[in-house]
């Protein structure tokens, strides 16, 4: 025997990757920013007229605003986008959200379905 694995190996693609944690909260219904997600550089492209901005480009691995490419206007937003695939390993997809305004940043971590642990 042995003990219990935490967290369980299904949350694994969800852990550090906004891309996945982005389609479970939207299949949920959590509320959150306005998201695109591309596969690659035309994709993005093609959406610029769809996309409403501003808008942050986002790495589904980054941390600590590390990688965050600022779009105010079409013209930003194309720049950001050839950007981060330039730099981006192969495969990666941009994570593309509507930008909040928000004077603090919540972190909350939730254990079977109830807050465990929080700070601003």
């Amino acid at each position: 025997n042995g003990g219990v694995l935490f967290p369980p190996p299904s949350a694994y693609m969800y852990y550090e990757n906004k891309v996945e944690l982005t389609k479970l909260f939207q299949k949920s219904g959590v509320k959150m920013p306005t998201t695109w997600i591309f596969r690659d550089v035309n994709e993005a492209r093609k959406a610029v007229d769809d996309v409403k901005y501003p808008v942050i480009v986002k790495d589904p691995y980054g941390y600590s605003s590390m990688g965050l490419l600022q779009a105010h206007s079409k013209k930003e937003y194309l720049s950001a986008v050839a950007q981060f695939f330039q730099n981006a390993k192969l495969g990666t997809e941009a994570l593309v959200q509507h930008k909040v305004q928000a004077l603090r940043e919540a972190r909350v971590t939730y254990v079977d379905g109830r807050p465990f642990h929080g700070y601003w």
